[in-house]
């Protein structure tokens, strides 16, 4: 799998509408870096293999290909952005992917979103996914936040280069030294 990883990837970590994609943007398009998404490329898969693409099909899926073997399912994940020499990968939510990435990248960055739970909740009523559910409640919430792919999150934060809620200036000033290191 070496080969297939880039020299230097972000790693964004983070639970359920706590801000994965958008801060992956906001650094692609600072940093002018590519992004490689385990969503994106769950939702691909799941049209492919002509699954729905709600929500709960997304964390099923996500969580068989964890269980079947997390390395091919990251290769595939690289595979298919064609994952350049630096990358932004969003969306890690295993131990064993955080784990496989800072194995064979050269240099890694990780960074955990420690967005607290009823942020995230307004930020899912809010958002406008495709994968979501037309309704928004409480209990809708509760329900993708629970799903066992979503558990494991919170011990990856321990293992993360740091701890944010949000693009400020020190993620900004150790995003700018990683990348020019």
């Amino acid at each position: 799998m070496n080969h297939l990883l880039p020299n230097k990837a972000i790693i964004i970590v983070g639970r359920i509408s706590s801000g994965k994609s958008t801060l992956a943007k906001l650094i692609s398009e600072k940093f002018d870096v590519s992004i490689a998404s385990f969503g994106e490329y769950l939702k691909d898969y799941c049209s492919t293999n002509n699954l729905q693409t709600d929500r709960k099909t997304l964390q099923d899926i996500g969580e068989m290909l964890i269980k079947e073997n997390p390395e091919l399912f990251l290769t595939n994940v690289l595979k298919y952005f064609k994952a350049p020499d630096r990358i932004i990968i969003e969306g890690v939510r295993h131990k064993a992917i955080l784990n496989s990435i800072k194995l064979c990248c050269k240099y890694t960055f990780s960074i955990f979103l420690a967005v607290p739970y009823q942020i995230r909740y307004e930020r899912f009523i809010l958002r406008n996914k495709e994968s979501d559910s037309t309704s928004k409640s409480k209990l809708d919430f509760q329900i993708v936040n629970e799903h066992p792919v979503e558990l494991e999150i919170e011990t990856l934060m321990g293992d993360c280069d740091i701890r944010t809620l949000s693009f400020d200036d020190d993620l900004n000033n150790r995003l700018t030294q990683f990348l020019k290191s």
